[in-house]
């Protein structure tokens, strides 16, 4: 696949379903956030260290898996799980409360990859996964009681987008935009949950994301080339 630069709507505004690492690793911009012009590259191929399903368990990462069934009947019989990228194990975390009080709880944060291809460990990169008609599904805890429709409005919440210049290491901010959304973004609902689904600009792949506060867990299909139709009737799936 051709590396190019992306700004999709892809991760909550409020980094409340995945965070920077992730998101960065994959070319996935925050829209719905303050997106700097000066920080969006092309992101490089990056090799995947792949863990089993297995092994992500006995370290207390909880995946929800989608069975071979609802993968078949989404994507096909050819596709499978190729194995699960750990952006980092449980530990405690410190976030601030909308009052400004602080508080700690138990994070961690994994992607699984989902292909129609064999996955080599070390040697597969991000970019052939989501350019081959690979499907990266991430998945991390979010704070105990986050509402499902508020925070699919902030994912699609219309992006600023600002300017900044660094003279002498000095950088200053020139100025904001906010854009308005005509890339076809929409809410929709399913099972009581809203799901937020984002055609890239391209029209080839995008992105679906819903946080599922029945068990307060954030996920996010995220390709290249499989269509947002496709990846909604999996997440439908896995939500039902």
């Amino acid at each position: 696949m051709k590396a190019r630069t992306k700004i999709l709507l892809v991760v909550s505004a409020l980094l409340l379903a995945f965070s920077v690492p992730i998101a960065t690793m994959f070319g996935l911009v925050a829209l719905g956030a303050t997106v700097s012009t000066s920080s969006v590259a092309v992101e490089p191929p990056v090799p995947l260290t792949l863990n089993s399903i297995s092994y992500a368990s006995s370290h207390n990462v909880s995946l929800s898996v989608p069975t071979s069934s609802e993968i078949a009947s989404s994507l096909g019989s050819s596709y499978s799980v190729q194995g699960v990228f750990i952006e980092y194990l449980p530990h405690i975390e410190t976030d601030t409360a909308s009052d400004g009080s602080s508080f700690t709880r138990t994070t961690w944060q994994a992607a699984l990859i989902i292909w129609n291809e064999n996955a080599v460990n070390g040697t597969t990169t991000n970019l052939e996964i989501l350019g081959g008609n690979g499907i990266l599904l991430t998945e991390d805890p979010v704070v105990a009681g986050s509402n499902s429709t508020a925070v699919a409005l902030a994912i699609a919440a219309p992006p600023v987008v600002c300017t900044t210049t660094t003279v002498s290491g000095v950088t200053s901010q020139v100025g904001c935009q906010t854009y308005s959304q005509s890339n076809g973004v929409y809410i929709t609902k399913y099972d009581g949950l809203s799901i937020v689904v984002g055609p890239a600009s391209d029209g080839h792949g995008g992105s679906v994301i819903w946080l599922d506060s029945r068990n307060d867990m954030s996920y996010g299909m995220h390709s290249d080339s499989v269509s947002v139709t496709t990846m909604l009737q999996l997440a439908e799936a896995m939500i039902a």
